[in-house]
C-alpha cells in the first residue's frame, strides 16, 4: 500500500518540485484523481484502525490532511454549517477524531507545506478555507456574492486600469460581500490573479466586442482555462470562467 510520505513525494515530483514552495496549497492545483486518491488512502488507514483512536504518525500524513481538507472546501463545499465533521465523514462515515489530535495535524500539516497557523479555535478552520481557495460548488449552484464581486473588479480595473495593488485594495474594501471564511488576504489575490487573467485573454485574443469570446478562445487558445490559478479539471468552474470571458469581451 503506498504510504503517505511515497503519495507526497509523487504529488511534488508530478509539478517538478523536490520541495513545498510555501505559496497556498490551491496553487498547487490538486487535480480529482489526486483529491480521490488522497481520499482512499485516508479511507484505508480508518478501515485497518478498525474503531481504534486516530493518530498521525508523520509529517507526511499531517500534510496530505491538509491538503485533503482544503481540497473538500474548494470542491464539495455547497454552503451551510462549516463543520470539521462534514469533512471526516466523506472519508469514513460516523468517525471521530480527537479535537486535540486535529489541531496538531493542521499545525504539523501547514509547516510541512511551508506555512504557519494563527492561534487556535476557528482559525485552524479558516486557514483550511483560505488554502482551498474558492468553493466552486457554491459558485456552480447559484451562489452569486463571488460572481457579482469578481464581474465589478473586472469592470472597474477595466474602465480604470487598475493594477493588482489597486485590486486587491478594492477586493479588501468589499469582502463583507463574501462568507465570512473567504475573508482573507490571501483570497484577495486569488480575486486579484483572476481577474488579470481575464483582462490578459481579452487582450491577447482581441476578444474586445467579440459575440462568441468563448470560442475565439477555444480555437486560438485551447488551454485557456488551465491558465486560472484555479484547478478546472471538473465543471464546477466552468459557469465562472465562462461569464468572467463574456463580461470581458463586453464593451465597458
Amino acid at each position: 500500500m503506498q504510504d503517505f510520505v511515497d503519495w507526497i513525494r509523487d504529488f511534488r515530483a508530478a509539478r517538478g518540485l523536490s520541495r513545498p514552495t510555501g505559496e497556498m496549497l490551491f496553487r498547487y492545483r490538486a487535480t480529482r484523481s489526486d483529491y480521490l486518491g488522497l481520499r482512499a488512502l485516508f479511507a484505508r488507514k480508518l478501515e485497518i484502525l478498525n474503531g481504534q483512536a486516530w493518530t498521525f504518525s508523520s509529517g507526511a500524513e499531517c500534510a496530505c490532511f491538509v491538503l485533503y481538507a482544503s481540497e473538500w472546501w474548494r470542491r464539495e463545499y455547497a454552503g451551510g454549517p462549516w463543520r470539521w465533521m462534514r469533512i471526516l465523514e466523506s472519508i469514513w462515515p460516523i468517525f471521530r477524531l480527537d479535537v486535540a489530535e486535529r489541531t496538531y495535524a493542521v499545525e504539523r500539516g501547514l509547516v510541512a507545506w511551508g506555512h504557519q497557523v494563527g492561534d487556535a479555535g476557528k482559525r485552524y478552520l479558516g486557514a483550511i478555507v483560505a488554502h482551498g481557495g474558492l468553493p466552486l460548488q457554491m459558485v456552480a449552484q447559484g451562489d452569486g456574492s463571488i460572481t457579482r464581486l469578481l464581474i465589478r473588479g473586472l469592470h472597474h480595473a477595466q474602465l480604470y486600469g487598475w493594477d493588482s495593488v489597486r485590486l486587491e485594495s478594492f477586493f479588501e474594501a468589499y469582502e463583507g460581500e463574501l462568507v465570512q471564511h473567504l475573508r482573507e488576504k490571501d483570497i484577495h489575490r486569488l480575486l486579484t490573479s483572476i481577474v488579470q487573467t481575464v483582462l490578459a485573454l481579452r487582450q491577447e485574443c482581441q476578444l474586445a466586442g467579440a459575440k462568441n469570446p468563448v470560442e475565439i478562445l477555444d480555437r486560438r487558445q485551447p488551454d485557456w482555462r488551465d491558465r486560472f490559478p484555479i484547478a478546472v479539471d471538473d465543471s464546477s468552474a466552468e459557469p465562472l470562467l465562462i461569464g468572467l470571458v463574456q463580461e470581458a469581451a463586453r464593451e465597458v
